[in-house]
């Protein structure tokens, strides 16, 4: 049983990290192109700065691998989303232990319902900000984002 559901989750999860791909080459590749061209421009100015006693110690290593536009940037959005999507697949078929689907529209309504949850209802109310723009706290955003996607999952429970 075990070996079936790790398949079924390796494909699903395989076929939308494709999917997810494509649509972020589109639509989010560029977004990150732009943040890139800002954050390899020569700095104005060196600044110096201090770090607070305790802190861990960081470097700015200008020569840090990243990968190149084409396919090793294509591959590692790739292999990144495909992490994401079986995780998603894997949680979504331990949520079918509690309530298994019984036809094929149940499934994609439970697949819609973890969108909804994860991604769209979060992304409503805090969109995702650029790298260098002005954003609230992280610590502020992230609980923010889990409240709401708590919150959401609730209200689609009780539906």
């Amino acid at each position: 049983m075990i070996k079936r559901i790790a398949q079924t989750a390796g494909f699903t999860g395989l076929l939308a990290a494709l999917l997810l791909t494509l649509l972020q080459s589109f639509w989010v590749a560029p977004l990150i192109l732009q943040a890139e061209s800002f954050e390899k421009a020569p700095p104005a100015a060196e600044m110096v700065h201090e770090h607070a006693a305790g802190a861990t110690a960081h470097s700015h290593d200008a020569q840090a691998w990243e990968p190149e536009d084409g396919w090793q940037r294509v591959l590692s959005t790739t292999g990144g989303n495909l992490v994401v999507a079986v995780g998603f697949a894997l949680m979504l078929a331990g949520l079918y232990t509690l309530r298994a689907p019984t036809r094929t529209a149940q499934g994609l309504l439970w697949g819609l319902a973890g969108y909804a949850t994860f991604v769209l209802a979060p992304t409503l109310g805090l969109p995702p900000e650029l790298p260098g723009t002005a954003a609230a706290d992280l610590t502020l955003r992230q609980t923010w984002w889990i409240g709401t996607a708590a919150s959401t999952a609730a209200g689609l429970a009780l539906i």
